[in-house]
């Protein structure tokens, strides 16, 4: 497609003819496009061109508006030819020997080898929304042990591990953090638990302290668990924070405090665990407290335009749930969801505000945001 880039510090946008087929952010095209897609600027570019030329090419002038079917399979297809997604592939026989997860037995290959790493594959059950890690070979899962949470993970380039230039996205990430912090407290007022200033907030899964550091603003009291010594060293030297280092397990069992909220952003499809890991959780809120969970939709649409290449899937993410499972897997361990939505944006570029909106509605957003409060146990 012939048409005129436009970058600058404040947008990314491409033009042909007098017309905006694209347009981002420039904060967003670096810190979500570029980072979550795993290639350079120039690469991802192709494929925003390819997907432009393949809807000009089929009489569609803007993907906002086409049937978004419709925009999913252009956005594919320039996937395949740029990106270097492959096609579906159907569930090999070996599935149906595949012990069950959850109480699912797997019916279907999400991912017949994660990126950079095909000794792992993704396999799952559609009709509950749910994936899991296994070892190609054995088709068994592996256990959480496969990643290590250190400085590596955080700030290193290895290829689909960690996040690579982390403390860089400070600006970025405090920003996010604040948002985090007005969602948590809407909700509580939604639901009739409102947090009051002092009130105390957990976040499991502290990492740079750039979470706490948006709950200190806010007034919140705030308290830190991280399993990483590295990260929690960089949130005492950036912040003055030190969390607990270890395990949610561990730290349950060396403290009578409960809690008005209790935060998960991006933990549970980490864990081998995750009924387990809620169960704990549970137990550390304080009447009336909510639990906030944050995780990848494999149901979402990014998932259906990048297929195996989808930015989540990862080797040290062990699990991946659609609403239906993780409010099942929530139920079972004694919580009772009270809000839950998806959250959409790696493809605005395409669709526009008012579309990514509508995706999100639709809870085909690329994460699924709940809260859930204590409710009855259903396992053990």
């Amino acid at each position: 497609m012939t048409g005129k880039w436009r970058v600058d510090d404040i947008s990314v946008s491409l033009n042909r003819e007098g017309r905006e087929f694209f347009r981002d952010s420039r904060d967003h095209w670096d810190n979500a496009v570029v980072r979550l897609i795993g290639l350079d600027s120039s690469a991802v570019r192709l494929f925003v061109e390819a997907a432009c030329r393949n809807a000009v090419a089929e009489g569609h002038d803007d993907l906002s508006v086409t049937p978004i079917d419709e925009s999913i399979r252009l956005l594919r297809t320039a996937g395949e030819s740029e990106l270097g997604v492959p096609p579906d592939c159907p569930p090999p026989v070996s599935l149906d020997t595949a012990p069950p997860a959850i109480g699912n037995r797997p019916d279907v290959m999400w991912a017949d080898s994660v990126p950079g790493h095909s000794e792992f594959k993704i396999i799952g059950n559609a009709k509950a929304g749910l994936g899991w890690l296994v070892e190609a070979q054995t088709m068994k899962r592996p256990l959480s042990g496969t990643v290590e949470y250190e400085e590596q993970y955080f700030e290193g380039d290895e290829t689909r591990i960690g996040y690579g230039d982390y403390q860089a996205q400070e600006a970025w990430r405090t920003e996010k953090s604040r948002r985090q912090v007005r969602q948590v407290a809407a909700v509580c007022q939604f639901v009739g638990s409102t947090l009051e200033s002092g009130s105390r907030v957990l976040d499991i899964g502290a990492g740079y302290g750039f979470f706490r550091h948006a709950l200190e603003e806010a007034g919140f009291a705030h308290y830190g668990l991280e399993v990483s010594s590295f990260a929690n060293s960089v949130s005492e030297s950036t912040f003055g924070f030190s969390s607990f280092v270890g395990e949610l397990d561990d730290f349950a069992r060396s403290t009578r405090d409960r809690y008005d909220a209790i935060v998960m952003w991006d933990v549970l499809e980490h864990v081998d665990d995750p009924v387990a890991l809620l169960v704990e959780a549970r137990e550390l809120l304080g009447d009336g407290g909510l639990l906030f969970v944050r995780t990848p939709n494999v149901d979402s649409v990014e998932r259906e335009v990048f297929g195996a290449c989808y930015h989540s899937f990862k080797i040290e993410h062990l699990w991946y749930f659609a609403p239906l499972s993780l409010v099942a897997i929530m139920e079972t361990a004694g919580l009772e969801p009270v809000f839950l939505s998806t959250e959409s944006h790696l493809l605005r570029g395409f669709f526009g505000d008012v579309r990514v909106a509508g995706v999100a509605r639709l809870l085909r957003g690329s994460d699924i945001f709940v809260a859930a409060q204590k409710g009855v146990i259903r396992f053990g």
